[in-house]
């Protein structure tokens, strides 16, 4: 026996179909920004001299626990003209050295915070090799000393 197929097209579902649970339009979510994968610019601050930067910056949720896992442990990246610490899902800072300008200037989206460090330096680079990073998780707070290039 040959039994036959109907070959018209399904309508295509009012709902759709999956795991996730659609939210209405008008709701606003429940993620806060942090777990939404946008972290917020910590407060920093600058000091130059002949010798070079020392960058303090502000961060009272990084903890001990934070410091030492390996998921959400923090990671600082210096650079001739840049400087990157961030604490995945907590904190972001960028920070952009133009040292023939004197300026130090923080990134966030569209969002910039300029620091004068100084009168301007030619444009002379920084020394990552030479940069120290101490991690004063006890206090909230990451200072970065990194000298001028030679």
């Amino acid at each position: 026996e040959i039994s036959s197929f109907d070959t018209t097209p399904a309508p295509p579902p009012t709902t759709p179909k999956g795991i996730l649970k659609s939210s209405p339009q008008n709701e606003t979510p429940a993620i806060s920004p942090a777990s939404s994968g946008q972290r917020e610019m910590p407060k920093w601050s600058a000091e130059v001299d002949n010798s070079g930067v020392v960058i303090v910056i502000i961060t009272p949720k990084l903890t001990k626990t934070c410091y030492n896992s390996a998921q959400a442990s923090p990671t600082l990246d210096v650079e001739p003209c840049r400087i990157i610490f961030i604490l995945p899902n907590v904190y972001e800072l960028d920070l952009r050295l133009n040292s023939a300008a004197g300026k130090l200037s923080a990134i966030k989206g569209k969002i910039e915070e300029v620091t004068t460090v100084g009168k301007g330096d030619g444009g002379r680079g920084l020394d990552p090799d030479a940069a120290i990073a101490e991690w004063r998780v006890d206090k909230g707070i990451v200072v970065i000393k990194v000298p001028w290039k030679q």
